[in-house]
């Protein structure tokens, strides 16, 4: 004899083998899926609107007040100033390639806030951007760095651009001047001209410290011009 109550119970087992829903209702969802993905693309770009609010979920004031600096950053902000002399690097980096010419403005882009001697490879390519900016205006730029009341020690990394012995002493002087050594590394990045001057002003300091400091620099120098000789 045949029981219908035990056809329902396999429609039902076949039912939950299948996900527990109803197989026709569930291929229509998934034709709907296909034609929403034209607005699902929709969404995606408008997602690119809100690149500072990465994080939307978090309820996090401090969050909030990132995406404020974010927006608000003036052309003054340490970020945006270094985002700008990147920036100047590249460009100058395809001016020269395009042997097209150098405009006066990008000068004022160099402030070497990224400059330390942990990131050696981008100060190198600041070097070489600035002396493709020829004598007078790197001159410039030097002097400009050499006049910031915090930061001037940083102008050892590019004192010698453009190997004017008179530009070197100056920036050597300035450092000397000031309440703290010279910085090895940075000392390092100059070229063997660069060399004597520095052991002249090791000579002269009376402080073990800051003759120390030059005579690494110096050892930096020679180490990397040995490399590049390879």
């Amino acid at each position: 004899m045949h029981n219908d109550d035990d056809d329902d119970d396999d429609d039902d087992d076949d039912d939950d083998d299948f996900g527990d829903g109803d197989d026709d209702d569930d291929d229509d969802d998934c034709l709907d899926d296909d034609c929403d993905d034209d607005d699902d693309d929709d969404d995606d770009y408008d997602d690119l609107d809100d690149f500072c609010d990465d994080d939307d979920d978090d309820d996090d004031d401090d969050d909030d007040d990132d995406d404020d600096d974010c927006l608000d950053a003036a052309p003054d902000d340490d970020k945006v100033r270094c985002l700008a002399e990147i920036l100047t690097i590249v460009a100058i980096e395809r001016l020269q390639a395009s042997e097209a010419p150098i405009p006066a403005e990008v000068d004022l882009s160099f402030d070497l806030g990224r400059v330390y001697d942990s990131t050696i490879p981008y100060a190198l390519r600041l070097r070489r951007a600035l002396a493709a900016l020829g004598l007078e205006r790197a001159h410039a730029v030097i002097g400009r760095v050499l006049a910031k009341p915090y930061q001037f020690g940083k102008a050892i990394a590019i004192a010698d651009v453009c190997a004017d012995p008179a530009m070197i002493e100056q920036v050597l002087a300035r450092i000397d001047a000031g309440d703290y050594p010279i910085d090895a590394g940075l000392l390092g990045l100059s070229d063997l001209g660069m060399v004597e001057a520095a052991a002249a002003h090791a000579n002269a300091q009376e402080d073990p410290k800051r003759a120390h400091n030059y005579r690494e620099g110096i050892l930096y120098i020679f180490a990397r011009a040995s490399m590049i000789a390879r």
